[in-house]
């Protein structure tokens, strides 16, 4: 009988990628729920160049039928997963009011809630050239709702580094934000953020940045929170996340980011706990698959897409990343005067470029 680790090894060794026996567990229990490619990636859980070559490896033993757009488990496939493995469903406990994320949005203020969801159905669109990929206006609520619940808006200096979901503007909506800093390299964002900022009269200072080059020095030590969706690479982590801790002010601040298991596996999760550490910061707060993403337009141009067995667009939100939550210790660091390649931003785990 085949082992869960031996094909971990044999994944791992095709693709480069780590993989263990846990990542082709959970691949293996979303095939008894899920034929659609796209669905097995978001209930396993895994990167998609992992799940893609996993699926092959099954297609290869018999254990799946692909017909069309569906990829079924064949008898023998199901034997392998219940009987050899003892694999069973599991089952769904999620909150049907919040989606799982705790924080209901209606709870919110009704009038905060529709003004962004108007400005939302205005914004650019997103663009592979800056690996652009907006969440949901109801994750941007939700997680803006749950920074103002934690007291990381009102009356804060805040800096956002990148800004494609417009999260600057819902702050100013949800909160009173004392002031709001955001760094953005696509100049389409930045001419829409300032338009919406003036016409609301919202107190966001907006300046056309790249990242992959430091802070200015006036903008060290200056601000009570940062909020970041980082590119998945442990190079474009740094860049993101690493400036927002430089940035902080001192101990008791806090930084707020998105993390994907999309296109990282735990063992980039753990470089990166433990990159947090170093710098001296505490995980406060990670909350799983607390952001939706829409489908970009462009995925017919992605690695996802190369990769996928069955070139059907997704029906589903299937990109999902973890919200964090960090708190500054005395003494933290971040890159202070770090350049990066730019090129270094996506890695071998990426799918979405």
């Amino acid at each position: 009988m085949t082992r869960l680790d031996q094909i971990a090894d044999a994944i791992q060794q095709q693709t480069g990628i780590y993989t263990n026996a846990r990542s082709i567990e959970r691949i293996a229990r979303a095939l008894l729920t899920e034929t659609d490619f796209w669905h097995i990636i978001d209930q396993s859980d895994e990167v998609v160049p992992i799940v893609a070559a996993t699926l092959e490896y099954f297609k290869e033993q018999g254990w799946i039928h692909q017909e069309n757009d569906r990829l079924t488990l064949t008898p023998e496939g199901k034997k392998q997963i219940l009987d050899h493995w003892k694999i069973v469903r599991l089952p769904d406990y999620a909150c049907r009011t919040c989606d799982g994320r705790g924080i209901d949005i209606r709870r919110l203020p009704e009038s905060a809630v529709q003004t962004f969801m108007q400005i939302h159905r205005e914004r650019p669109a997103a663009i592979i050239d800056y690996d652009q990929g907006y969440i949901t206006p109801e994750c941007t609520l939700a997680r803006v709702g749950f920074a103002h619940w934690k007291g990381d808006v009102d009356h804060r200096e805040i800096l956002v580094l990148g800004d494609d979901d417009l999260v600057s503007l819902a702050l100013c909506l949800i909160g009173k934000p004392r002031r709001i800093t955001v760094v953005e390299i696509d100049e389409r964002l930045v001419q829409f953020i300032q338009k919406w900022a003036a016409a609301f009269d919202f107190p966001i200072e907006i300046r056309h940045f790249d990242l992959s080059r430091p802070l200015p020095d006036d903008y060290l030590h200056r601000f009570d929170t940062f909020l970041t969706d980082p590119p998945e690479s442990i190079v474009a982590f740094r860049a993101f996340v690493g400036r927002g801790i430089a940035a902080l002010k001192g101990p008791g601040c806090v930084g707020y980011f998105g993390f994907t298991r999309r296109e990282a596996t735990l063992k980039k999760w753990h470089h990166i706990q433990s990159y947090l550490v170093q710098q001296n910061v505490a995980i406060t707060d990670v909350l799983h698959n607390y952001h939706a993403y829409v489908n970009w337009d462009y995925a017919p141009n992605t690695r996802a897409w190369q990769l996928a067995p069955v070139k059907k667009a997704p029906d589903i939100h299937w990109y999902r990343s973890s919200l964090y939550r960090i708190e500054t210790l005395h003494g933290h660091l971040g890159e202070v005067d770090t350049e990066f390649d730019i090129r270094a931003f996506n890695d071998k785990e990426a799918s979405t470029t």
